[in-house]
């Protein structure tokens, strides 16, 4: 008796999952978009939420940069790649960096003095106060290492055409009244950012399985809350590779949140997909990949629709990228009717809060983009 106990202890606090969805060799190499479709659906809702769940759960309280969450938050993915995923052409590790805290601690001054003559005098109090506390914060991690961790499959025909993927997973909790961060606080962060990890889970899964053309890079960033500094690490080396062409990079931001009742539009299912405006050098070529990704996606019957959106968009680590002129967009919930600012960076960020229907939709959605452009579709 004592040994069927254990086992069952073991079945559910591993990071194995039953998961239902495997192709047969027959469909690893879709020829059609409406055929991708039917592949790319079968990834089930209920796995979706199960894998949030779980990650939730094993990384709590909190994902904060060097605690112990933060942790868990790299094994958990490290776990589910090696333990879950299809291995033909995929390699997949763990890259230690030095946070850039000097770089960070200049963004976040540049960051006050642009809303400089914008705020009230109370106002620019409490922002002046925030980026004194977010530098010495950052002064606090000088000597802690961030990890990024990097998922790949190589295409077969054309390797060197990359599409870079990516999620951050630490967390960062606030007092929003006094801008002030919370040492040690809870923070589940479901939504900001478990839904973006667990639809990059979920894709690397989904492209596991298929036959691509082109290469796709799945990355987990750390330190995404303090100055996007692994994604600037990344992409920084990212310039340096020889040999590839990165068609894009694809951030995958807050996915989780959907409502009806809180909606301007009082609607559900409408997300967005933004890239930068005319302003930018990048506005074109970012507007054709957007443009590109809705069209690939359309031929699906998705419940959420990725409206495609002109936006400086200054909140993830697209920034990082578009630093490093590599045209980036942002798969994320609509930040302009229906945005989940009061739960992010608090205790309030749970499960229970998020739309697994849309969460689940929007990873299909995002996968039949992706996976069009890796097959060559």
């Amino acid at each position: 008796m004592k040994y069927f106990i254990l086992s069952i202890i073991f079945i559910i606090t591993s990071n194995s999952y039953s998961q239902s969805y495997k192709l047969n060799k027959s469909k690893r190499s879709p020829e059609r978009a409406r055929k991708l479709y039917y592949s790319v659906s079968k990834f089930k809702e209920d796995y979706i939420e199960n894998i949030l769940t779980s990650f939730v759960k094993q990384t709590r309280p909190n994902r904060y940069v060097g605690t112990e969450g933060n942790k868990k938050a790299q094994k958990f993915i490290l776990d589910y790649i090696n333990n879950n995923v299809r291995k033909k052409n995929t390699s997949v590790k763990s890259i230690k960096f030095v946070p850039d805290i000097e770089y960070a601690k200049k963004m976040y001054q540049s960051d006050l003095d642009a809303t400089k003559g914008k705020l009230t005098k109370s106002q620019l109090v409490k922002w002046e106060r925030f980026t004194k506390e977010r530098e010495a914060h950052l002064d606090k991690l000088k000597s802690t290492n961030g990890h990024n961790i990097v998922w790949e499959k190589k295409g077969i025909k054309k390797p060197n055409e990359v599409i870079v993927v990516g999620a951050h997973f630490d967390t960062a909790a606030y007092n929003k009244k006094k801008l002030e961060m919370i040492e040690g606080g809870v923070q589940p962060g479901a939504d900001n950012n478990a839904s973006g990890v667990v639809a990059a889970l979920a894709l690397i899964d989904i492209l596991s399985e298929l036959e691509l053309e082109k290469t796709v890079r799945v990355v987990f960033f750390d330190f995404g809350e303090l100055g996007f500094l692994g994604s600037y690490d990344y992409a920084k080396n990212l310039t340096l590779e020889k040999g590839i062409r990165v068609y894009s990079y694809v951030e995958l931001l807050m996915l989780g949140y959907d409502t009806k009742t809180l909606d301007k539009e009082e609607k559900l299912g409408n997300m967005k997909l933004y890239y930068s405006t005319p302003s930018s050098s990048l506005h074109n070529l970012e507007k054709s990949i957007a443009q590109s990704f809705y069209a690939a996606s359309s031929e699906g019957t998705f419940r959420v629709t990725f409206q495609t959106h002109s936006k400086n968009f200054l909140n993830g680590d697209n920034v990082s990228f578009q630093k490093m002129e590599i045209p980036s967009v942002v798969y994320t919930q609509n930040w302009e009717s229906d945005f989940n600012g009061n739960r992010i960076h608090s205790r309030a960020d749970h499960v229970s809060s998020i739309n697994i229907k849309t969460l689940h939709h929007s990873t299909t959605n995002i996968a039949m983009a992706i996976a069009s452009w890796a097959l060559d579709l």
